[in-house]
């Protein structure tokens, strides 16, 4: 029976397939083989998730978890201030410092979030949700195509493993970049995409594109496509 259990690698590291997996295939035994070596490897990340201005001086500046340009400032409660502040152009905020520095020499890091929806790079292996149904998840860079697969009776995908708690699924609506130069859908219209110029980035409105007319994008396969399916879990009621 294969396990449910298994640790998606938070700052987005990837395990590259080994000699011992083909890339064009892979069969039951190949899935509890990568499965269980993805349960056996878990990074190790300082927690950038969190806005915490535990132990800082009223004045004291924070990263912003999501946006390396960004910080927010520790106030007179203990409490992060409800706006965030951006670094000049051409600087981002160095969390060792503190302080806003040069992009090219500050020290930056974001906080991935728990569950992505598309693969990464070719040949590099990840788990990543399926946005229609959180009793599903899919296997990437074992196969030429992702592969599905469902989680035991009850349980459901949460981004880390497939559990018990429904409430713990993953959010389709969050978008995020896991590798430079590469497409990701957008949730809300399966007509556009977003170009991600860097890695582990969330990317703005100005990455955001359209498909050439009569193409939807596929997240699966990371490109516009005429024979895609029309896949956005976060559409308002008009689109």
């Amino acid at each position: 029976m294969m396990s449910s259990k298994f640790f998606y690698l938070v700052v987005i590291l990837v395990i590259g397939v080994s000699g011992d997996v083909p890339y064009t295939s892979c069969d039951t035994d190949c899935v509890k083989e990568v499965l269980q070596v993805l349960s056996e490897t878990q990074a190790a990340t300082e927690d950038y998730c969190v806005l915490n201005c535990t132990e800082k001086d009223p004045g004291e500046k924070i990263p912003d978890p999501t946006n390396c340009r960004r910080y927010y400032v520790c106030l007179e409660n203990g409490h992060p201030s409800d706006i965030p502040f951006t670094c000049d152009d051409d600087q981002k905020f160095d969390n060792v410092s503190s302080d806003c520095h040069e992009a090219g020499s500050a020290t930056c890091g974001v906080c991935a979030p728990k569950c992505l929806y598309s693969c990464p790079s070719p040949g590099v292996t990840a788990v990543i949700a399926d946005p229609n149904d959180c009793a599903q998840y899919y296997l990437c860079g074992v196969s030429e195509d992702p592969i599905h697969i469902p989680c035991p009776a009850d349980n459901y995908f949460d981004g880390t493993e497939c559990q018990a708690d429904k409430s713990q699924c993953c959010d389709p609506c969050i978008v995020y970049c896991t590798d430079a130069y590469t497409e990701i859908a957008d949730p809300t219209n399966c007509q556009n995409f977003y170009y991600c110029p860097e890695a582990n980035y969330y990317p703005e409105s100005d990455n955001l594109h359209t498909c050439p007319e009569g193409e939807k994008f596929s997240a699966t396969t990371g490109e516009c496509d005429g024979t895609a399916d029309c896949v956005q879990p976060c559409a308002s009621p008009t689109n």
